[in-house]
């Protein structure tokens, strides 16, 4: 079964592909300036991104743009879930979330919120 899915569009249509917690699964898409390439992985059971740019038949340069969680290096987790206000959407403060008000819906405070 895959953990990981990926898809292509191109001139002869879309085509689905997958990958296992063991292959990974890896694109490249390039042009006669270069390529991109990223790969999916799992490192200590979490799911990664390997985002770079990529020589191509001896174009472009190569730079890495990202390795880090699919989810991104602060994705939320279930505790900042938890104490996401239900309203707004912010993160709440320790104080606010004790009275149960809304911070970007207090003037004093909408300065201090954390947008997502």
């Amino acid at each position: 079964m895959s953990h990981f899915y990926g898809t292509l569009q191109g001139g002869r249509g879309e085509t689905t592909r997958g990958g296992t917690k063991s292959s990974g699964l890896e694109t490249y898409t390039a042009s006669y300036a270069g390529a991109v390439r990223v790969k999916a992985y799992v490192k200590d059971g979490v799911d990664y991104a390997l985002v770079q740019l990529a020589k191509w038949e001896g174009m472009g340069i190569h730079a890495v743009l990202y390795d880090g969680p699919i989810g991104g290096p602060h994705a939320p987790t279930e505790l900042d879930q938890a104490l996401r206000c239900r309203t707004c959407l912010h993160f709440r403060h320790w104080e606010s979330f004790v009275n149960g008000e809304c911070p970007p819906n207090n003037e004093e405070n909408s300065d201090e919120s954390q947008a997502i």
